[in-house]
Formats: structure tokens, sequence, C-alpha cells
């Protein structure tokens, strides 16, 4: 009986391929079928509760409830730690409008901002900044951020990751 091969893959060499690669495809399905099917086995359980976060992390109680931080500006915390190997860390979802404006001001933590979607005019200390979707901005500690949204038609949506050292 000859060895069943596609003439696609070129005779015995693919005949080989397609054995070493559906072997251990086979061999999984066969295991798997062993199992479900073994006589007497008993349905998982459920899993248990998730426990409570970590010391030091802070999961939000609202992660996708939005709230007015300054004019202009919503934001919502996605996840904060106080302590993680000596930096604390905070991601935040920012929301502006379009035809608004806001300022941030000067902050004692570093940040990356992480544009999403809009193109507004951006001000980072002072200094203009292309935002485009997809980019990554780079705040360093100390410095402010401005946001004017107003030739826009859509809003601006930005990630904000918080890096900080925590006061002892």
């Amino acid at each position: 009986m000859d060895a069943p091969y596609l003439p696609l893959s070129g005779g015995l060499r693919g005949w080989l391929t397609r054995q070493s690669l559906a072997a251990p495809g086979f061999l999984a399905l066969s295991i798997l079928c062993a199992v479900l099917l073994t006589p007497g086995r008993q349905p998982a359980e459920a899993a248990p509760p998730i426990e409570a976060a970590p010391t030091g992390v802070a999961p939000t109680a609202e992660p996708d409830a939005y709230r007015q931080t300054t004019s202009g500006l919503l934001a919502r915390t996605i996840f904060s730690t106080s302590q993680t190997g000596g930096i604390a860390v905070e991601i935040v979802d920012l929301l502006v409008g379009p035809g608004q404006v806001t300022h941030l001001p000067k902050a004692g933590f570093a940040a990356l901002l992480e544009v999403q979607a809009g193109r507004p005019a951006l001000l980072v200390d002072g200094k203009a900044v292309m935002a485009t979707p997809g980019g990554v901005i780079s705040i360093n500690e100390g410095q402010s951020l401005a946001i004017d949204n107003t030739s826009e038609q859509r809003p601006f949506i930005a990630r904000l990751i918080k890096l900080s050292t925590p006061e002892p």
C-alpha cells in the first residue's frame, strides 16, 4: 500500500513533513478524548473566587467611570500601585472632547502618554509636540502638559502611564 502524500509537497519528504506535524496533533486529541471519556470522571469544579489584590495594588472600584479632573479633561484610573520595586505606577485613561482645552500642571511624576485617537495640539512644558495615534510622548518629572483639541471634530483619547518614586 502506498504512503499517503499530496503531490504539492513533493514525494517522501512531503509525506515525512506532514507525518511529523500530524503526529503531535493526533496524540493531543487522543489524550483529550481519553480524559474526557474516562468512566467515573467528575466534572471540574468552578474556580474559587479571586482574592483581594496583593498589598500595594489598588484596583479601581469602577474602572469604566470617567471623572472630570480639570476643566475639559475626563480621566479614569485603570491601575495603580503604591510601590513596585521602589517605583509607583499609575495608568490613567484620558479623554478630551472636541472643542476642549485642558492643562495639567507640573507634576511630581514622569510619564509616558500613549496617543490612542485624535490629533490635538500638545504642549509639553511649553514646547509643541506632534500627537499622532499610536505615538508615545515622554513627559519628564516636573513638566506640564497642555492639550488643545479645539480644532478637532473627534475626541482626544490617550493612556497616561505615570511613574514616580514614593516618598518614605
